[in-house]
């Protein structure tokens, strides 16, 4: 079954009254999350979207998803109002009682549709760049959306040197790309994921 992409929109507190009246982002998804966990309806409901397999297997969110392939569930505090939570944030929080906006909610799995709790901890953002970057899943390379060059191109470039001598500019007007460029890539500040 293919998975809904889902387009943010920032939730206007001012629309809230009653209860919910002045209270900010955090305190409203708190106030929500504390809501449904106290509900077995609510639960269900949540648990319904997700793909729950064995203990240790990713239990895979059936719902909406981010543009980045998170799982998003929303929630109403209102007919006319919803607000939107990332559905690892939730599972982690039905699990261990703990929202905490200032904290990133991590994958172990480094599935980011995975909603299973066991492979859910909390963590820094620099420690979530840290453990994203241990284990080579940043943007490199083809896969970085400012690349212009392949991987084919960047090999071929270094060979090029090794075999001629050929100047950088002379390869950079090959190429089409900066002297700069060229410096980095045989010099093995960039593209150096490549052998």
């Amino acid at each position: 079954m293919p998975c809904r992409k889902f387009q943010f929109r920032k939730t206007n507190t001012r629309w809230l009254w009653g209860d919910w009246e002045g209270l900010n982002g955090v305190q409203l998804k708190l106030k929500l999350l504390e809501r449904m966990a106290s509900s077995e309806e609510g639960r269900r409901k949540f648990w319904e979207q997700a793909n729950r397999k064995s203990v240790n297997d990713c239990w895979l969110w059936m719902g909406a998803l981010t543009p980045r392939f998170y799982g998003i569930y929303s929630m109403r505090p209102r007919t006319d109002v919803r607000v939107y939570i990332r559905a690892h944030r939730i599972s982690y929080f039905l699990k261990h009682g703990i929202y905490a906006d200032d904290l990133c909610v991590c994958h172990k799995c480094d599935n980011p549709r995975c909603v299973n709790p066991r492979h859910l901890f909390l963590g820094t953002s620099p420690e979530n760049t840290y453990d994203r970057n241990n284990k080579q899943r940043q943007a490199r390379g083809e896969g970085h959306g400012m690349a212009i060059l392949t991987e084919v191109q960047v090999l071929t470039i270094r060979e090029i040197r090794m075999r001629t001598g050929a100047a950088c500019h002379v390869i950079a007007k090959q190429f089409r790309v900066s002297v700069h460029a060229i410096q980095d890539i045989l010099s093995r500040r960039s593209w150096k994921h490549l052998k």
